[in-house]
């Protein structure tokens, strides 16, 4: 959960995230470079998904504020 509340509110999410995602390979095995590159997309869709949630929840909310 602290992963993805790191990518979705786009804090330093691309350095720590993003790129260790791409290294991991198996349970107890040594990270490679670039094992996994489509963890990539994976983390940009997740990235563009949530915060068009976020955004859609607060204009909602501005939305029906304002037809009170």
């Amino acid at each position: 959960m602290i992963t993805l509340f790191s990518i979705q509110s786009t804090e330093g999410w691309n350095d720590p995230v993003m790129w260790s995602e791409t290294d991991a390979t198996e349970i107890d095995y040594m990270p490679k470079k670039f094992t996994k590159s489509y963890f990539i997309l994976f983390a940009i869709l997740v990235e563009i998904i949530t915060n068009l949630l976020f955004l859609n929840l607060f204009v909602g909310v501005v939305v029906e504020t304002f037809n009170e």
